[in-house]
């Protein structure tokens, strides 16, 4: 889970459900789905982190079908450029993502990539 920089009166977070990883021309780019929330309200979120970053944020339906979106109380904007932000730099951090990879980082595979962000 990580936590964003306060944007609402409630703090959010990112619950990191999938990441998965491109690698084409020397260029790495990640795929990363995810719930975020405040703790009452929840979206889905899938973004494109590398040479072409882009965010989509979806509702959730609750079980009564009614629709409590996170967005509705803050900037959809602020909270999507935000989210790139933050789950790069936790992912760069972590050394699982160089937009443009050295040639010791091409020898690495996807799968221990993956555990490593499990760990």
């Amino acid at each position: 889970m990580i936590w964003l920089s306060c944007i609402s009166e409630k703090d959010l977070y990112i619950d990191v459900q999938n990441v998965s990883w491109n690698f084409q021309d020397y260029e790495l780019s990640a795929k990363v789905q995810g719930v975020i929330g405040d703790g009452a309200r929840e979206n889905w979120c899938e973004m494109t982190l590398g040479a072409e970053e882009a965010i989509q944020i979806f509702p959730v339906w609750n079980e009564d079908g009614s629709v409590e979106s996170l967005v509705e109380s803050v900037d959809e904007s602020v909270l999507g450029q935000q989210l790139l932000a933050e789950v790069g730099k936790y992912l760069y951090d972590k050394n699982l993502f160089k937009p443009v990879l050295v040639a010791e980082d091409i020898e690495r595979q996807p799968r221990e990539m993956n555990a490593q962000l499990a760990a």
